[in-house]
């Protein structure tokens, strides 16, 4: 089996997960220290769910996952999130039901997703 060019198949994955981990570090570093000011409070929370961030490295050549990513050989792929957080339209926490839940405020509406799957979406920004 001859080995791929360098760039061959790698550029609209390498340039889609550094777009989701500059996303996913944004939300990371704007819920570190979440407060109880009203304005603080998430909008929206979900969890209970399976959310995949898709943040770990690149696999290797032959197709082994990263040391980093959310795999092992004996149960496969796992979820690294459980819940997410939502205010005024954007996600400002991704990580642990508790982390969530401590964004919550009177007003903000909790959905169970009852183990379901929540990967990132794709944005069309020439819309």
């Amino acid at each position: 089996m001859l080995p791929l060019p360098r760039s061959a198949g790698r550029t609209a994955p390498r340039g889609l997960r550094l777009r989701v981990l500059i996303l996913l570090s944004g939300v990371g570093a704007s819920a570190c220290s979440p407060t109880d000011a009203p304005g603080n409070h998430a909008d929206l929370i979900l969890h209970n769910g399976h959310v995949y961030t898709l943040t770990w490295p690149e696999p290797s050549r032959d197709g082994r996952p990263a040391s980093t990513a959310p795999y092992d050989s004996i149960t496969g792929w796992h979820h690294d999130a459980s819940a997410i957080a939502i205010r005024g339209g954007r996600i400002v926490y991704v990580g642990s039901d508790s982390g969530a839940f401590a964004l919550a405020g009177a007003t903000t509406s909790i959905k169970n997703l009852d183990g379901r799957v929540v990967v990132p979406g794709l944005v069309d920004a020439h819309t």
